[in-house]
């Protein structure tokens, strides 16, 4: 979602679609690794991919990997793996299933997978222009866990919504769990998804990426229905006193509270969303809730807000307007290249005339004649033109050039 940078310190960028990310599936560390070391060579901006080559030296050394044969042969085995494993990317109305690479094809002993991405995965990864996360290969490559590379992406998903320095993510758990692939049979018990999955990636999370990573228990009932993951960039990280800080935000927040309930938002409703999430946040997306009920976009407003919330619709609005703006300067400046570009070929037309003119006067009589008579009889309206102006005439250069082309004449 925010505008795609150029490292400083030159570190690879890996670059999604945000559906790509929310996608429920299933990979092994080294397929993700593979992956995501084949996204960090494609240049975003580009409209195709026919092929890619992966270098597995360049991939050990991104990922700190001991160069031996069992950890290449799990990289050839994995690439071929990920010919087969598909992703979930359904939406509420679709059921849609895509596949990554068409094709894997490793030359024994070179060292080089050549793959191809299908064209399903393209508008995931290719020409994004909204939409999209980008994060340093060097923020994961120490990860040892599968499930702390997704949860990374989940989470920087959201920096763009940073508030006072952080940033959140809430997420029911059985969302959460068919995202990261886990089946119905593992870590049936929360103690042990905790220990295994969250408390683990919260560890390497904080320790060898970029942000640090908390997260609360929320729960529905007795039941923990949710989870709430608190974020920071590691260097931005500030000290905030919330018990200073409220003034300000207490008058906004009371304010909005009378709103929410005098169009019909149940207390219970507002009570979860300040529970969840940012006050500015709130804020934003419940005026934004309100200019689609006002334009008669949306029936019910608890519900509409409640989406708003969970994927900050006001800042996708906003992005998408930003996308919408750069995407009409793209034109213009395209619409200008191309008539720079007519420009310059109608110059050397009229070059090219002025030099066949020239070299017309220097013909022999009796072709000079042939191509009069020709252009007398594809234009017989320009026998008198001739006539009367002779060669001076502002266009005879122009059906001289016509009919010496056609007759493949060689000037000089």
């Amino acid at each position: 979602m925010a505008k795609i940078q150029n490292d400083v310190e030159n570190s690879p960028l890996v670059i999604k679609h945000n559906h790509l990310i929310e996608a429920r599936y299933s990979m092994s560390l080294t397929e993700q690794r593979v992956l995501i070391y084949a996204l960090s060579k494609i240049d975003f901006s580009q409209s195709d991919c026919t092929k890619l080559e992966i270098s597995s030296n360049e991939l050990l050394k991104m990922f700190s990997l001991q160069n031996a044969g069992s950890t290449l042969s799990l990289i050839r085995k994995s690439c071929k793996n990920l010919v087969s494993i598909n992703l979930d990317v359904s939406t509420s109305s679709t059921d849609y299933f895509v596949n990554i690479f068409s094709s894997v094809k490793h030359e024994r002993g070179s060292g080089i997978v050549t793959i191809k991405f299908t064209e399903e995965i393209k508008p995931y990864i290719l020409a994004l222009k909204s939409h999209f996360t980008q994060y340093k290969i060097e923020s994961i490559s120490s990860f040892k866990s599968e499930y702390s590379i997704r949860i990374y992406e989940l989470l920087k998903m959201h920096q763009y919504q940073m508030v006072d320095g952080y940033f959140y993510k809430v997420i029911e758990i059985p969302r959460f769990r068919k995202m990261l692939g886990i089946k119905e049979t593992q870590y049936k018990h929360f103690n042990n998804f905790e220990t295994d999955v969250l408390k683990r990636a919260k560890d390497e999370i904080s320790s060898k990426s970029d942000i640090v990573v908390s997260y609360e228990k929320i729960k529905q009932g007795t039941k923990i229905s949710s989870i709430k993951f608190i974020c920071q960039l590691k260097n931005k990280i500030t000290v905030v006193n919330n018990d200073n800080e409220t003034e300000e935000y207490k008058t906004i927040q009371k304010k909005l509270i009378i709103e929410m309930l005098s169009v019909g938002i149940k207390q219970r409703n507002i009570d979860k969303w300040f529970n969840l999430y940012h006050i500015p946040v709130i804020k934003r997306n419940f005026e934004y809730t309100l200019k689609q009920y006002s334009a008669k976009k949306i029936k019910t407003i608890a519900a509409y807000m409640n989406k708003a919330l969970e994927y900050d619709f006001w800042q996708s609005a906003e992005m998408e307007k930003i996308a919408g703006m750069r995407l009409k300067n793209m034109e213009y400046e395209e619409q200008q290249r191309r008539q720079f570009e007519d420009k310059v070929v109608e110059r050397k037309q009229i070059e090219q005339k002025i030099k066949t003119l020239e070299n017309f006067k220097l013909f022999d009589k009796g072709l000079q004649q042939e191509i009069l008579t020709r252009i007398y009889t594809e234009y017989p309206h320009m026998k008198e033109y001739f006539m009367n102006n002779g060669l001076d005439g502002a266009y005879a250069k122009d059906f001289i050039f016509v009919i010496v082309q056609k007759m493949k004449i060689q000037t000089f």
